[in-house]
């Protein structure tokens, strides 16, 4: 099973555990994202080979039909994804979605700088949602009985704050907890 990261006694005596969620899948596993992820070098499950980039594609970039954002990579433990500015102009891969997507998902027949400022910033949360997935920042739950049986369990909860995140409202922990006990510090 995951590295167990706190353990959490409820009042009706049930045991919540939580665990570092090492099986996820990639995001555009699971959702459907507005925009697509191209990187040169190493390709993880979800990105796409910035060489297999499609011809309409380019020409919606070179023709600027499309909204993209640069970023870079740092490999390692801890991998990282940036896209503020590129640094010195350096990019390792872009997350682009064309103004025709765009519009379709807005539901406009032209973009406005309000809708893309909408865009870029749902862009950049896709990519901090990959980033949060390389370096393993995935969690979920398991409910158990005090015979040890599973009541429930929930997995794929993003991020440390495990009540911003709702990992602790839907094991129970908000309201019932009586015993809180961290098993592992979080590394994050």
């Amino acid at each position: 099973m995951d590295d167990l990261i706190e353990k959490i006694e409820l009042d009706d005596g049930t045991i919540v555990k939580i665990f570092r969620d090492s099986t996820a899948q990639t995001p555009p596993e699971y959702t459907d994202m507005l925009g697509d992820v191209y990187i040169g070098g190493q390709i993880y499950d979800g990105m796409k080979d910035a060489l297999d980039m499609d011809v309409d594609l380019l020409a919606a970039i070179a023709s600027g039909k499309a909204l993209v954002i640069p970023f870079m990579y740092l490999g390692g433990r801890q991998e990282c994804l940036l896209w503020q500015d590129a640094v010195n102009n350096k990019t390792d891969g872009i997350i682009v979605s064309t103004n025709e997507k765009l519009c379709h998902e807005y539901g406009v027949d032209e973009l406005n700088k309000e809708t893309l400022e909408v865009a870029r910033r749902v862009l950049i949360g896709e990519l901090e949602m990959f980033n949060q997935w390389m370096s393993g920042d995935i969690f979920g739950y398991v409910r158990l009985y005090k015979n040890g049986k599973i009541k429930d369990s929930c997995w794929g909860y993003y991020g440390t704050n495990f009540t911003e995140n709702g990992l602790y409202d839907a094991s129970g922990v908000t309201k019932h907890a009586k015993n809180h006990i961290n098993v592992k510090k979080c590394p994050f």
